[in-house]
């Protein structure tokens, strides 16, 4: 008898717990989805300082960061570039490569040499089949060397994804 009211308070207990877990969860997972909403309103009003893309950047959650970054690059401020530029250096390969998209889609060259550069060391066949078609988009910048050549060393890269990038690159360019 002793273990049978032992095992039923251990179950609820554990049934607590789960409970409360979830809620946690659920909470959670609503600011996400609320941070998420105001970020993309931010975006549609073209306001790159709104607190919401600030906050959705250092974000330790991978869904509302690459909302933030997207954000910018829908926003296409010059003077943000430089800042999101910086994700080109992230541990996280999924969130190098959609920063390299969220460059693109800013339409500012003046991010061409910050994507060069990340070029130099990439490892990731998936960042780097990302980067070269937005060297491509964006074109030549008065401060980077000739894309052409840049795209070019990458047309006899081992990985099929790369080329086919760089096939890509070169069509926009």
């Amino acid at each position: 008898m002793a273990l049978q009211t032992k095992l039923a308070s251990l179950l609820k207990f554990s049934i607590t717990l789960l409970l409360l877990g979830s809620s946690l969860l659920m909470a959670n997972r609503t600011a996400n989805d609320e941070l998420i909403s105001k970020i993309l309103q931010a975006a549609d009003l073209r306001n790159a300082n709104a607190p919401e893309i600030q906050s959705g950047l250092i974000s330790n959650q991978i869904t509302v960061q690459k909302q933030a970054i997207l954000a910018l690059g829908r926003i296409g401020d010059p003077k943000t570039i430089k800042s999101l530029s910086a994700f080109l250096y992230s541990p996280q390969p999924e969130i190098r490569a959609l920063t390299a998209y969220a460059l693109a889609i800013s339409e500012n060259n003046r991010a061409v040499p910050f994507l060069i550069n990340r070029l130099k060391t990439e490892k990731s066949a998936n960042v780097i089949a990302e980067i070269l078609p937005a060297i491509g988009l964006l074109g030549p910048s008065d401060d980077s060397p000739d894309i052409i050549a840049v795209i070019l060393r990458y047309l006899d890269d081992e990985s099929k994804q790369v080329v086919s990038a760089s096939c890509d690159a070169l069509t926009y360019a």
